[in-house]
């Protein structure tokens, strides 16, 4: 205890252990000190060091090192709730309980039995069948053209040959250098139909970034509108619709196997903690996510249209990018810099009869406001919204507007996309702080500075395992190896050995497992609050009431809660290779 807590003499930590025991056993604390289930152990330290003691019945031992317990305690009970306070002090006094560690790993593989067995074609495999069953089909939209299922299979399968004949192979990295637009979606299908990785290359970006992600990426050729390119920079290989260069390749594709554990692309973090480091993405992970968002959460299908608005170089762009193309529905282009008019994407989405679309939360609110009561917004059926707050007020009056389906998700850079999500329909409590349930085929696990899984409503870092873990960071192999490291719990399963853990995501603090103790749910869930200074429980605030004093309204569903009471780093793990 003393190693954990701080060095306080034997007795004033038994004496506070005693106390801690009293409130675990009676809920309900001595005279001279409010103790509510929020209240944490080292506030009781402090109090019992400044001359506090436990209720009449609960007592330090002779030596300082034992406690004596009321008739009617049961002793097993207390010594295991003893042992887990002993063993994780930073704590709430509400979530002392006589578990073990043992229990602790047994309801983390109930909640994290995620597994779901499907098979993954590849995303180009995907889109070459629905090119197939409906080439004439209209696949991409944009300001300037707008290209059937057939048109965007031939020009993407010309430009492949193109690249092969360079001399381009397997899994070598294509920078995309174009604006976003229909001439960088046949970019980006031409670089996986070649079987190499693509990343993201943004002409507007400082040179040097540019330099770094070359350099990091190992980039051996860049995609832009001329051809022309710094001679600092890798060759470029223009892509422009309006002058098509390569039409002279076989506009069916050169018939490259791609594998499922192959590179599909690199995605590099934004650099504010230190040099951006680029994480590899596997196509196997890319289809895991699609195939489970398509037809198990969304029933995305011919009749959908999903707008493509955010930078390539977020990882949400490969969503709305390649959704609707494995599942034979539109994509709609946005010029770039339209996401930032509220007025041009809500007539885009009016016009084009857009019905799935990303959005932040202050992005939708001004939407809400601009749409009125006309029928602009009518054709959306699914709204993912996230990145921001969204407030209770502002959900509600989304659903008494639209009354559709709104979902949020959650997953840092070396993870495919996102690894957990949750569905909103109709009245939904905790908008400002969750992050939904675990994804099919990924584990969440809250562990403490050793690794260990935390008792349920204990701080710790968030790590993730499964699936969806990337590749490691892409030229950084001693970076990779000492941010990913083998999964501590030991579950069995499929792909339950050789997990990895990356410290990737500063912008999460620590994490929080939540439950009605009683409950074990084989859903697990998971959700995070930030910038709040303790880890927090759900919780009905009064007026007046300090933060630290808020009641806990028990759940049914496991929760992970998120605070950033100190820095640390979101971990993720998963598979090595």
């Amino acid at each position: 205890m003393r190693r954990r807590t701080g060095d306080y003499s034997d007795g004033t930590i038994t004496r506070a252990c005693a106390l801690a025991l009293s409130f675990w056993e009676t809920g309900r604390g001595p005279d001279g000190i409010d103790l509510t289930p929020a209240t944490l152990f080292a506030d009781v330290l402090g109090w019992v060091d400044n001359g506090g003691l436990p209720p009449a019945g609960w007592a330090a031992g002779a030596d300082d090192r034992s406690i004596t317990v009321p008739d009617g305690v049961v002793l097993a009970d207390a010594q295991l709730a003893l042992d887990d306070l002993a063993d994780f002090p930073d704590r709430p006094l509400g979530t002392i309980a006589p578990a073990d560690a043992e229990a602790r790993l047994g309801l983390l593989a109930e909640w994290n039995d995620t597994h779901a067995d499907r098979v993954r074609p590849t995303i180009v495999e995907l889109f070459l069948y629905q090119a197939e069953s409906r080439p004439d089909a209209v696949a991409v939209t944009d300001e300037r053209r707008t290209l059937t299922y057939r048109q965007v299979d031939h020009y993407s399968a010309q430009l492949a040959h193109h690249l092969t004949e360079r001399g381009l192979a397997a899994e070598q990295v294509v920078g995309i250098s174009l604006g976003r637009s229909a001439d960088m979606v046949i970019g980006l299908l031409g670089v996986l139909r070649a079987g190499c990785a693509f990343v993201p290359l943004d002409p507007q970006w400082p040179a040097a970034r540019r330099a770094v992600v070359i350099e990091d990426a190992q980039v051996a050729l860049q995609l832009n509108e001329s051809g022309e390119h710094d001679p600092a920079e890798p060759d470029a290989v223009p892509v422009d619709l309006g002058d098509w260069r390569h039409g002279s390749r076989p506009t069916d594709g050169p018939g490259i196997t791609v594998p499922g554990d192959a590179l599909a692309y690199v995605i590099f973090t934004s650099g504010s903690t230190g040099r951006p480091k680029g994480a590899m993405i596997r196509h196997a992970a890319i289809s895991e996510r699609l195939l489970w968002q398509s037809a198990e959460i969304l029933g995305f299908g011919h009749h959908d249209a999903s707008l493509f608005k955010a930078p390539l170089s977020f990882d949400i762009s490969v969503n709305e990018i390649f959704l609707p193309l494995v599942t034979g529905g539109r994509l709609v282009v946005l010029r770039p810099g339209g996401e930032r008019d509220p007025h041009h994407l809500l007539s885009v989405i009016a016009e084009q009869r857009v019905t799935f679309t990303y959005l932040v939360s202050s992005m939708l609110d001004v939407l809400l406001e601009i749409a009125g009561d006309s029928d602009r917004l009518d054709s959306l059926r699914h709204v993912w919204c996230g990145g921001e707050v969204l407030t209770p007020e502002l959900y509600e009056r989304f659903r008494t507007r639209l009354d559709i389906p709104m979902y949020h998700g959650y997953g840092p850079a070396e993870t495919t996309i996102g690894v957990s999500h949750v569905i909103y329909r109709g009245a939904a409590e905790r908008l400002s702080t969750s992050i939904g349930r675990a994804n099919p085929n990924t584990r969440l696990y809250v562990l403490d500075d050793e690794l260990r899984p935390v008792p349920v409503g204990v701080g710790g870092e968030l790590y993730v395992g499964g699936f969806l873990l990337g590749r490691g960071y892409v030229g950084a192999p001693g970076l990779t190896a000492s941010r990913f490291v083998a999964n501590p719990s030991r579950t069995t399963g499929p792909g339950s050995t050789g997990r990895v853990t990356s410290r990737g995501t500063p912008r999460t603090g620590r994490w929080t497992s939540w439950a009605a103790p009683t409950t074990r749910s084989r859903s697990a869930e998971c959700g995070w609050r930030s910038r709040t200074s303790r880890p927090a429980w759900r919780s009905t605030r009064t007026s007046g009431t300090p933060a630290s004093s808020r009641r806990r309204t028990p759940r049914a569903a496991p929760v992970w809660w998120a605070t950033s009471s100190r820095p640390a780093a979101a971990r993720t793990c998963g598979r090595t290779r």
